[in-house]
């Protein structure tokens, strides 16, 4: 329920969070629209039951109407491709969340408590514009680099216009080909990056440069290519120094 004097939602997790999903839990509360009432209780209501209560026959109904699907994909597979990649599951849900526009920037978070947010809302990473998804991982020049450090790396050319629409073409990426599957860890490498420079510069004061954040991109894509089962035979740091030789 929502904790008006809180300020948040009152839940608890079925068993004691570990230390790294603690982000995660604080992402998935903050991606819940808040209600704000000044009397009354909460009461829970589950809106695809004309009685309020929740039932699987209800979900598993609204999941097979195409009608009602959440996003328009390009593929009806995307999930499915998405959870056949080898990268940590926080990393899958922090692509699902670009995915449903609910990371949350600067610009997510005042929309949700613009009370409570802090200020500026610029961007940390080039202080220049005010921060949303788009800019920040797409058009802040700090991403233009890495962007054009992968095209030129990989010989990838990849335009899109917002990371929703880099995340849909992304997981149309089946991960049956060596090519694909460094295509893919490479670009969820570079928007986890990017996620993580952006934390660290506002919450621990530090920054790197763009070329430490490619070596560190192309660090982690190495780690997570060498768990498919198609770079078995492959050491991750030799994958992370050779990128460009499967693509």
């Amino acid at each position: 329920m929502w904790n008006n004097t809180l300020m948040d939602w009152d839940l608890n997790p079925r068993r004691q969070l570990r230390e790294w999903e603690h982000p995660l839990w604080a992402e998935l509360k903050n991606s819940l629209n808040a209600s704000f009432c000044e009397n009354g209780n909460d009461s829970p209501m589950w809106t695809l039951n004309s009685n309020g209560l929740y039932t699987v026959a209800s979900v598993k109904k609204t999941l097979q109407q195409p009608e009602q699907n959440l996003l328009d994909f390009q593929s009806q597979n995307t999930f499915k491709n998405l959870w056949k990649t080898s990268i940590p599951k926080k990393c899958i849900f922090f692509i699902w969340t670009l995915l449903y526009d609910s990371v949350n920037t600067a610009e997510q978070l005042m929309k949700r408590l613009p009370n409570l947010c802090s200020r500026p809302s610029w961007c940390v990473m080039c202080k220049r514009n005010d921060e949303d998804r788009i800019h920040l991982f797409i058009l802040c020049p700090i991403a233009k680099s890495i962007w054009r450090s992968i095209s030129s790396h990989l010989s990838s050319n990849v335009n899109c216009l917002s990371p929703k629409e880099l995340c849909i073409t992304m997981c149309s990426w089946k991960q049956k080909t060596k090519k694909n599957v460094i295509l893919f860890n490479t670009y969820a490498s570079a928007l986890w990056n990017i996620w993580l420079e952006r934390n660290a510069r506002i919450f621990n004061g530090k920054e790197k440069t763009v070329a430490e954040i490619w070596e560190d991109i192309k660090a982690l894509a190495g780690l997570w290519t060498s768990r498919s089962s198609l770079f078995s035979n492959y050491q991750a740091s030799s994958i992370a120094l050779n990128l460009n030789a499967f693509s």
